[in-house]
């Protein structure tokens, strides 16, 4: 008996076709394969105290880039091609970054036990050590598995440098902050710039017959706040009228810090007067010490010995209940600009909302929808019904509403008050700041 053998046969067709696959699917390989290996390398990778891993990513200067937000082997190919195309594969990915004038930094942490994205802040540093304000992510996701993006961005950073740092902080849970994770990469936003010059310290402004004077510019404090980065700085002013130290002037606002590679950075300040005609002031914001010349804008604005046109006295008003306000309304014009006094405002009473930040006293309350930025008001003085001298323990404002606080005594019944209208005189200082404490301040090194 013989054997059949029957031997199996291909149409020209279906081989042409199974060809022509194979040769869309190489293409298909060869791209994906060229895209891939152009994608911008990891900057830096740290295995930190819980067991997980940070990397940074990707460092730009106004330029978007795209994260992996998915596990599935198409989102693998989100990032990496066209925006277009990964759409209508419907990749799963984030879009981050690309502000005009702005550094983005994104990072991806695997195999953390818990997110804490709340309690970090990010910040950079240059090549001198100079650390710039930090800032909390603006992008934080969880993608499961314990992976978690983030990603910060930063107005304010070293300019000139090749390289710049950057520090993630973590909030311990007594509250102090400490180092996470510390990175040094190439600098995406360096360009040239001009330098600005600045003369030597002191320095004095004369407005009005009364002179300003910067005794002190420094750089590389720890902020007022609670935020870890030592961006904060101080200046230190003189205040004389007729050549005699003045307590008629004080210090009315801080503008802005600006620097000759255009950032501008404004915070807020606490201020101190030891004594009369030397004022000074902790600023929460700052640039790099190393740069030649600040650009300091204050403003500074009358404190006593008003002119009668800036004066209004309101008159005698009752002090009402811990938990009411006192009725009627008084108003007037001062300098073109309408004010409107809606009496005092018991200890405990809820409104406005505004009062809340002065809790616990009873305060007066004014209105003015009009109050323009180069004026401010200003509560003179507060008598009682007994002719005793009321004290103000502070104020608070949120236009149009303005508060301040009267410590009364426990008798009094009628409150008497004046304001002041004053202009702000804006003050403009060019300077080299120096550093606070330059032991303190840590050179740009690869950890």
């Amino acid at each position: 008996m013989g054997m059949v053998v029957t031997l199996a046969t291909f149409s020209p067709m279906k081989l042409s076709q199974r060809i022509w696959v194979l040769l869309a699917g190489l293409v298909v390989l060869l791209v994906v394969w060229e895209v891939w290996s152009r994608r911008p390398r990891d900057l830096g990778t740290r295995k930190l105290a819980d067991g997980s891993v940070l990397t940074l990513k990707a460092a730009t200067y106004e330029k978007e880039h795209r994260v992996r937000a998915g596990e599935r082997w198409l989102d693998y190919l989100g990032p990496i091609l066209p925006e277009a195309l990964a759409k209508k594969l419907q990749c799963r990915f984030l879009t981050i970054g690309g502000r005009t004038n702005a550094l983005d930094l994104w990072l991806v942490r695997n195999d953390f036990p818990t997110a804490t994205a709340s309690g970090l802040r990010g910040a950079v540093f240059d090549e001198h050590g100079c650390e710039f304000k930090s800032v909390p992510a603006v992008v934080s996701v969880s993608l499961g598995s314990a992976r978690e993006v983030l990603s910060f961005q930063f107005t304010e950073f070293p300019r000139r440098d090749r390289t710049l740092g950057f520090r993630l902080y973590e909030q311990a849970n007594d509250g102090t902050w400490f180092t996470l994770a510390e990175f040094v990469m190439p600098n995406p936003g360096q360009r040239p710039h001009p330098v600005w010059p600045a003369a030597s310290l002191p320095l004095t402004q004369t407005t009005g017959g009364v002179d300003f004077t910067l005794l002190e510019l420094k750089g590389g404090l720890k902020a007022p706040n609670d935020y870890p980065s030592a961006s904060g700085a101080r200046a230190r002013f003189r205040m004389t009228e007729n050549g005699q130290p003045t307590a008629a002037w004080e210090f009315a606002g801080l503008n802005r810090i600006r620097d000759a590679l255009g950032q501008s950075v404004a915070g807020s300040h606490t201020v101190s007067m030891p004594e009369p005609g030397d004022c000074r002031v902790r600023i929460d914001a700052g640039l790099c010490t190393e740069e030649a010349a600040w650009k300091l804008e204050v403003a500074f604005a009358r404190a006593k010995d008003f002119p009668a046109e800036d004066l209004w006295t309101v008159p005698f008003v009752p002090v009402p209940e811990r938990t009411q306000a006192s009725g009627g309304e008084t108003r007037t014009n001062l300098h073109g600009m309408e004010f409107s006094f809606r009496g005092i405002v018991g200890a405990f009473c809820p409104e406005p909302r505004l009062r809340r930040s002065l809790s616990g006293s009873p305060v007066a309350y004014m209105v003015c929808t009009n109050l323009s930025e180069s004026w401010q008001l200003k509560l003179v003085r507060a008598l009682d019904d007994q002719g005793r001298q009321v004290e103000s323990g502070g104020s608070a404002s949120a236009p149009p509403d303005y508060l301040f606080r009267l410590n009364l005594a426990p008798d009094a019944r009628k409150v008497q008050c004046m304001f002041a209208v004053t202009r702000r005189v804006p003050v403009q200082f060019v300077a080299k700041p120096s550093r606070a404490i330059a032991a303190d301040s840590r050179k740009l090194e690869s950890p």
